[in-house]
C-alpha cells in the first residue's frame, strides 16, 4: 500500500484512481513524485490508535495507547457504544410503557412486577460498574476489561403479557375493595 504522509496520526492512502487511470502501477519512483510512499503495518491492536512515523522513505504504522484528548473522546465513544448496547437489550424486551407497569407493580408489591423491576436494577448496575471501567480506563488493557455484553443477566424475568396480567388482577381487586366487597 502506498501513503501520504501527513503527521504521526494522519496519512492519507494512495486513491485508486492512482493505480488505474494513470497507470502508476505501483511504480515506486512515479508514486514518490506524488507524495506517496510504501506503508508497512503492524498487525492491528485492540483498543490503541494507529501511530505513523516517516523513515527511510518508508510509512510504518504502528499503535499506541490513546492520551490527552484523544482519550476523553475515545471514553466518549466507548460510553456511547457501551449505552447504546445495553438500551437495545432492554428495547428488545421491554418498552417505556412496560418498565412503568412493572414499577407501579413492585410498588403495590405484585411479585412479577417487583422480579421485572429488580432485574432491570440489576440490569443497569451492570452497564454503571462497565461505564466506570471505561472512565477509569487509562491504557488498552484497561479498555479491553469492559464487558460490551448486555445480555450478562439474561432475559427479564416475566414478558409484558404476564406484566398485563398481574395488572389486569391488581385493577380487579382494587374495583372489589372501592365496592366494598
Amino acid at each position: 500500500m502506498y501513503a501520504r504522509f501527513i503527521d504521526e496520526f494522519t496519512v492519507i492512502p494512495a486513491p485508486e484512481e492512482y493505480w488505474g487511470i494513470r497507470n502508476f502501477n505501483k511504480n515506486p519512483e512515479i508514486m514518490k513524485q506524488y507524495g506517496f510512499l510504501p506503508m508497512e503495518s503492524a498487525p492491528q491492536k485492540k483498543h490503541m490508535r494507529p501511530h505513523y512515523e516517516l523513515a527511510d522513505g518508508i510509512i510504518r504504522k504502528t499503535y499506541v495507547e490513546y492520551a490527552g484528548d484523544a482519550l476523553i473522546d475515545y471514553r466518549k465513544k466507548m460510553i456511547e457504544r457501551l449505552q447504546t448496547v445495553f438500551k437495545q437489550y432492554e428495547q428488545k424486551y421491554l418498552n417505556s410503557s412496560d418498565i412503568t407497569m412493572a414499577s407501579t407493580l413492585a410498588v403495590m408489591r405484585k411479585p412479577k412486577g417487583t422480579a421485572v423491576t429488580v432485574w432491570l436494577s440489576n440490569f443497569w448496575q451492570r452497564y454503571f460498574l462497565e461505564k466506570t471501567k471505561i472512565e477509569t480506563a487509562e491504557c488498552a488493557a484497561d479498555f479491553s476489561a469492559v464487558e460490551f455484553r448486555a445480555d450478562m443477566l439474561g432475559e427479564p424475568p416475566h414478558t409484558m403479557r404476564e406484566l398485563s396480567e398481574e395488572s389486569a388482577e391488581l385493577y380487579a381487586e382494587i374495583i372489589k375493595e372501592s365496592n366494598g366487597v
